[in-house]
């Protein structure tokens, strides 16, 4: 098939899509702020930045010398979110998030939903869903309260928000 070709059907293939409201789920970009100061060791600094980097391998992320504390995820654009994943701890298996609650909030601040949960400790990625399972509409920000750890600090690799971008939050 020529480049055109396939070039068209791809575009027609996003049109069905679009037209029949069945948006697919995407990395949502987002900026965070937190209650807590990065660390610097190792001469590196471990800012909120690179939390949203796309390098999920070791030695970059977000690293803090407390145990516990607030992150926020003020996304780009409002949106419906499917999942938050996380990407726990930097380059060991001691320093991860052990323990949060999600609170989801609306453009003007709406509260729309909390989620309560633990994670394991490691590399993997560890997808938490939205309360009531399946889609979150009109998500503006994500508050990820940390309320313990596995040792004294924290690490975190990456998170990753996945949904589909709106162009307006009601």
């Amino acid at each position: 098939m020529s480049k055109r070709k396939l070039a068209l059907s791809a575009v027609l293939a996003a049109a069905a899509l679009a037209f029949a409201g069945q948006a697919m789920a995407m990395p949502m970009s987002y900026t965070a702020s937190s209650t807590m100061t990065p660390a610097t060791f190792t001469g590196a600094n471990w800012s909120l930045a690179a939390l949203s980097n796309g390098d999920t391998t070791p030695m970059d992320g977000f690293a803090t010398n407390s145990a516990t504390g607030k992150i926020t995820l003020d996304l780009e654009r409002c949106g419906s979110l499917k999942s938050f994943t996380i990407y726990n701890n930097i380059n060991g298996t001691t320093n991860g998030v052990k323990t949060f609650t999600l609170k989801f909030y609306g453009q003007n601040g709406t509260l729309l939903g909390t989620q309560t949960g633990s994670i394991n400790n490691g590399a993997a990625p560890q997808t938490i869903g939205v309360p009531g399972g399946t889609l979150m509409q009109f998500v503006h920000s994500v508050e990820m309260n940390i309320t313990a750890s596995f040792d004294s600090r924290i690490e975190i690799r990456e998170i990753v928000l996945d949904g589909t971008p709106g162009t307006c939050c009601p």
